[in-house]
């Protein structure tokens, strides 16, 4: 038997992950229902948010913590793409005023300019 530890407590509740469909051209909500367990920390921060206004439900938290979790994501894998490219073709070493005066003579010889 472990002793020494302690264990949070965890809250249950049942959530709906919902979109949203255009049918006869009305909206209709399609979701899942889902199990969620919430440690108790975590628990007052969400109800923290509602009660700021800022969120009328569990569920509205929940779904915009996802939608940010996964905006995070998208950031974090361009910039690995970009740290990549850097160490694919290295640091670019001109000014902006020499980048720009390249640009310029390309777009001139493109007959762009």
């Amino acid at each position: 038997m472990l002793t020494g530890l302690q264990q949070t407590p965890v809250m249950r509740y049942y959530i709906n992950i919902a979109s949203f469909t255009i049918s006869a051209g009305k909206p209709t909500m399609a979701g899942t229902r889902a199990s969620l367990s919430i440690s108790t920390p975590n628990e007052e921060w969400i109800q923290s948010q509602i009660n700021s206004g800022e969120f009328s439900s569990r569920s509205e938290v929940v779904n915009d913590l996802i939608r940010r979790t996964r905006e995070i994501e998208i950031i974090r894998a361009r910039l690995i793409a970009s740290e990549q490219s850097v160490l694919d073709r290295g640091w670019v070493e001109e000014t902006p005023e020499q980048m720009l005066g390249s640009f310029k003579a390309k777009a001139q010889r493109d007959g762009k300019l």
